[in-house]
């Protein structure tokens, strides 16, 4: 494989990931806006919002060192644009599957860092990949309490 096409692999796989992290981030301010009358979910939507930030944060300062174009706004899904008036369950629903697309991103970009050599993905995508695994779990694990 060419350094060039590796280049633009990887730089693909980071900027969809930035493009996931962006529409959890957006799912989660939704949620949030849903959530005030439910404590228990509306203090774990506060505690995930840094984290996603964070792992956002983090590619894009990777995109931007590797030479890459900083990405451009946010990606949400037609999906979440079109459900303005869903319960706070059904929000947490969406979240919990916009955390298991996340996982699989990262698995995909840890993959990709193993084959092609990218140390520093290498060290970010596991821990990106655990911490969106165990927010998928914790969300799916308030839905029973909200319903």
């Amino acid at each position: 494989m060419t350094a060039d096409l590796r280049s633009q692999v990887i730089r693909r796989t980071v900027a969809e990931l930035v493009a996931f992290e962006g529409e959890v981030a957006g799912r989660l301010e939704r949620a949030q806006q849903l959530s005030s009358g439910h404590p228990d979910a509306l203090a774990a939507i506060q505690r995930l919002r840094p984290m996603v930030q964070r792992h956002r944060d983090q590619l894009t300062t990777y995109l931007k060192e590797c030479g890459g174009a900083e990405p451009s706004g946010e990606m949400t899904s037609p999906l979440s644009a079109s459900r303005e008036s869903n319960a706070l369950s059904e929000a947490l629903r969406d979240l919990c599957l916009a955390f298991h697309n996340c996982a699989l991103g990262y698995a995909m970009l840890f993959e990709v860092a193993l084959r092609l050599y990218e140390p520093c993905l290498r060290e970010i995508a596991p821990r990106h990949l655990k911490e969106h695994a165990d927010a998928a779990l914790f969300t799916a694990r308030l839905l029973p309490g909200v319903v």
